[in-house]
């Protein structure tokens, strides 16, 4: 805007004030010929509400204190692309004309690599750009012998036979079956075997059914043979074996508790209602000799303890000394320390809302968003609201009602914004501050909303107590009198402070001043004992003796230029 200076020499003046020419955007002057002169004022964006606007429905064209304002009407679902996420990855969010789109992407088949999985041991399934993949898990130059569904192992195919004589095909795994086929070595896996490299991987003193019979299979006493654990294969009669975690004979007659020795040490057998258990007692190796026990720390099955054997062999059972908890799991004989992992298994928390990570080999913890946890249905407060900690128009609802930790929850779409667990008010028109709710006041548009330039409060004296109290509150400065603006309130009536008036106290921060008065008395009662509630965070300072009980409030969110 170009700067244009007019002179009206019909219009004399003694001061500037005599100059007024009723536009707030230009800066009237009394010149030294005492004629009044106007410059446009370059910081005025408008005049009013004509001046402005973003071409956008969504929002309304406002002049407030000359500067341009857009705050939304409350006609449209979005403003722009991010209001519109909707947390899928295989969805593009736009938004059009005020309304959300989430248009399905085509040949979007995944968002993560586990939804890729085609449980095949031998192909490492993986997601890329919403894509799955497959690639294999062995080089180029190996084979890949699947063991089960999660389990494989890689080998180098070998030339047998005729070809090569001298090749043996042995590739060291006790559980497959080496053979030399049409010139090259397979390797077939061998149904119910428990591989092993040493004895210390058989004790294990497991039970399990067999995939080719009705049979219950115990691993033995801790002996490593060739790559494999010996089997002990108890034949289970009529109902055959339940692989139900307790791996026990069904329906296996008995009379007593003779009839069901498995001949296994470490299985609690018993005759219940006729028919045979054979529980597997957790922790205990099989022995016949002292040598067959270990010496020092080892980590149980579950992880959760760490027993340390004797080296003594007792009714052939290994005797221990001790047993203890680890809190955070165990591993190679010693308990693992507070954030140490292995994976994310061992980085579970207490609190259901907070997702535990392990990140080379110490635990990340990320609490979800928007998350309320509990014991039982007292601990969801119905009447709970609060606003969304990741989408600025959404408030939440608490249902009252606990499911699997957590509490249930609805929402509701703010569509002016959501601050301490309510939404805003949307367009509501007034005359003066007392039109409006809350500590909102009364904006120059004729709407109720918060304004960037002044601090809105409300006080009460008596805390109810007595009828006859009123708040006076001391700010700025007027040069008039050569003191502080005053100004007295009724309990509970709201009162407006300008920031520009306000940091007259304080160079950093705004600041007012406040007392009690007892009108009945005419007595002055403690300020700093008010209940007093600001559309800002302050502090609360009580003025030295001598100032008749006065409060210092201090807004801490809330910078003076």
């Amino acid at each position: 805007m170009d700067v244009v200076i007019s002179v009206d020499t019909g219009s004399e003046c003694l001061s500037d004030m005599q100059c007024n020419d009723g536009n707030p955007c230009t800066i009237d002057f009394c010149n030294d010929d005492f004629e009044c002169g106007y410059v446009d004022d370059l910081s005025c964006e408008c005049a009013d509400n004509s001046d402005c606007n973003d071409q956008n429905s969504c929002t309304n064209n406002l002049c407030v204190d000359n500067s341009c304002e857009f705050p939304p009407n409350g006609m449209c679902a979005c403003q722009d692309d991010v209001d519109c996420q909707d947390s899928d990855a295989c969805t593009d969010d736009s938004c059009v004309a005020g309304a959300c789109h989430n248009d399905q992407r085509a040949n979007c088949a995944c968002v993560q690599h586990q939804d890729c999985d085609d449980n095949d041991p031998c192909a490492e399934d993986r997601c890329v750009n919403n894509v799955c993949s497959t690639r294999p898990v062995c080089d180029s130059y190996q084979r890949c012998e699947p063991l089960s569904a999660t389990e494989f192992y890689c080998v180098i195919p070998r030339v047998c036979g005729d070809a090569n004589p001298e090749e043996t095909c042995d590739d060291g795994n006790g559980c497959t079956l080496d053979v030399c086929s049409g010139g090259e070595c397979e390797y077939v896996p061998l149904a119910d075997c428990v591989r092993c490299v040493n004895d210390v991987d058989c004790r294990v003193n497991d039970a399990f059914c067999s995939t080719e019979s009705a049979t219950r299979l115990l691993v033995n006493s801790g002996r490593c043979v060739t790559g494999a654990c010996e089997i002990l294969s108890v034949e289970c009669r009529d109902g055959g074996c339940v692989d139900d975690g307790d791996d026990h004979c069904e329906n296996t007659e008995c009379a007593d508790v003779d009839d069901c020795n498995d001949g296994n040490a470490c299985s609690q057998d018993s005759c219940v209602g006729g028919y045979c258990r054979n529980a597997v007692v957790d922790g205990c190796i099989e022995c016949n000799v002292d040598g067959d026990c270990p010496l020092g720390d080892l980590c149980s099955d579950d992880g959760a303890a760490i027993v340390r054997y004797a080296g003594r062999c007792d009714q052939h059972q290994c005797a221990f000394g001790r047993q203890e908890n680890c809190a955070f799991g165990c591993e190679a004989g010693a308990c693992r320390e507070f954030g140490e992992c292995l994976s994310d298994f061992d980085c579970v928390s207490d609190d259901n809302c907070v997702l535990g990570d392990c990140v080379s080999g110490q635990c990340e913890w990320t609490r979800y968003p928007d998350c309320r946890t509990c014991d039982n249905d007292w601990d969801c407060d119905a009447d709970e609201a609060f606003c969304s900690e990741t989408v600025p128009n959404v408030r939440w609802h608490v249902a009252g009602s606990c499911e699997e930790g957590f509490c249930t929850l609805s929402s509701e779409s703010c569509p002016s914004g959501c601050a301490a667990g309510a939404c805003a008010t949307q367009s509501v028109a007034c005359a003066t501050n007392e039109d409006c709710p809350g500590l909102m006041m009364c904006l120059s548009n004729g709407t109720c909303g918060h304004s960037d330039d002044y601090i809105v409060c409300t006080v009460d004296c008596n805390h109810g107590q007595y009828e006859n109290f009123n708040a006076y509150i001391w700010w700025g400065f007027n040069e008039d009198t050569g003191r502080s603006n005053q100004q007295m309130f009724e309990p509970g009536e709201k009162f407006v402070l300008p920031y520009t008036e306000l940091c007259y106290w304080q160079p950093v921060y705004p600041t007012f001043d406040m007392n009690c008065r007892n009108l009945d008395n005419n007595m002055w009662d403690h300020g700093y004992q008010a209940v007093v509630n600001c559309n800002y965070d302050f502090s609360l300072t009580r003025h030295p003796s001598g100032e008749q009980g006065k409060a210092l409030f201090q807004v801490t969110s809330v910078l003076c230029n």
